[in-house]
């Protein structure tokens, strides 16, 4: 999994045995690229809870609370 910085979102980001010598480089990138402070998400938007019941809007509630 890697985060994307600016949002803290967090992606599956794979690469085959072909593509080592990429993901290693694109990995090391990504680390240096790693700000201070990490923006977090808001409580249970993105996991398993909304990937099983799509037809809620998950961040909505959360995003009405704040940040955790």
């Amino acid at each position: 999994m890697l985060t994307d910085w600016t949002t803290g979102q967090r992606q599956w980001c794979e690469a085959c045995n072909r593509h080592t010598d990429w993901w290693t480089t694109f990995t090391t990138e990504h680390a240096r690229g790693r700000p201070d402070i990490v923006p977090q998400l808001y409580a249970n938007t993105g996991g398993a809870l909304a990937r099983h019941v799509p037809e809620i809007d998950w961040a909505y509630p959360w995003h009405e609370l704040g940040p955790r």
